[in-house]
């Protein structure tokens, strides 16, 4: 096997090394950025905290357009209703099982890649010619692996649609709670001044200055909530554009190997030493795995 072929074929080539079938370096487990794979219960722990402010609701309405967070207890209720609601065409209205939702579309595609390319060496019978013509079929025809990457790349840029100002969400909580930080910083002080004095009338001031604090706690434990909450909206969104790159990425790829003349992609030796078949089988196998378990930790309750 050449080692200039070897190289190419390695994931996370650039656009002009998509001659390969392997998993791009784009591609990762849904939320497996900081916050989204472990953040589910901080997340829901904030938003009960903060579900009563009207001002977080907006906010959290403009950033999902169903305005409901949803949670595992939720999405498993609605399953035992009716076990087939995470295989509809259309996704659940609630973040959460939106989110999932999504993940089962990632688990079935990167199945359908690892099913596909365990199977692919079965069409190699004939000849070149009419080999090459159904591999390009398999491989960008209709319903071939590029458009199974295109819809997923699709249904993650839907995803994402729904959240045009995660990011902005961030910044303003961010600021109100270093706000906040430093309004309870000043009273703390000023509490601690007046406490010192002992007449009757200091006394007074300092009471009221107690009570001025507490005031001023509960706002820096409210804005802390919604830090927690939109910091996990963020990365949750970081996370599927990673996603989207990554499907669309890999839907290019399929494209320009199925661009390859017929009498190489009649030819299991340029599958299997220029396109990296058998480590690409293995790659997708266990990306679909991965995704999997990634899942089963998504529908489990607290």
């Amino acid at each position: 096997m050449p080692t200039k072929n070897k190289k190419a074929a390695r994931p996370g080539g650039s656009a002009s090394s998509n001659l390969t079938l392997r998993i791009p370096k784009e591609m990762a487990v849904p939320g497996i950025c900081r916050g989204a794979l472990t953040g589910w219960p901080q997340l829901l722990d904030a938003m009960n905290a903060v579900m009563e402010d009207p001002e977080f609701l907006t906010s959290f309405g403009q950033s999902f357009a169903s305005g409901q967070p949803g949670g595992p207890q939720q999405l498993l209720a609605s399953l035992g209703a009716g076990p087939e609601g995470l295989m509809k065409a259309a996704p659940p209205p609630d973040l959460y099982g939106r989110f999932v939702w999504l993940a089962v579309r990632v688990y079935q595609a990167a199945r359908t890649f690892s099913v596909t390319l365990t199977h692919l060496p079965v069409i190699f019978k004939g000849t070149p010619g009419q080999i090459g013509a159904v591999a390009s079929e398999v491989l960008a025809g209709p319903g071939g692996l590029s458009t199974t990457a295109g819809n997923v790349a699709g249904w993650a840029a839907d995803f994402l649609a729904d959240f045009p100002n995660a990011g902005a969400d961030l910044d303003a909580a961010q600021q109100a709670h270093q706000a906040a930080a430093v309004a309870l910083e000043k009273q703390t002080a000023a509490c601690e001044e007046k406490d010192v004095v002992g007449s009757i009338h200091a006394h007074a001031v300092a009471t009221a200055a107690v009570a001025g604090m507490s005031s001023r706690l509960d706002v820096f434990e409210a804005s802390a909530g919604k830090v927690t909450a939109f910091a996990v909206l963020a990365n949750m969104t970081m996370a599927v554009q990673s996603l989207a790159l990554a499907w669309k990425v890999t839907k290019e790829q399929m494209e320009t190997v199925a661009q390859s003349k017929r009498e190489d992609l009649g030819q299991l030796s340029f599958f299997q030493e220029r396109l990296g078949l058998e480590e690409a089988t293995s790659e997708w196998g266990g990306f679909a795995n991965t995704v999997k378990s990634y899942i089963q930790r998504l529908l489990v309750t607290r």
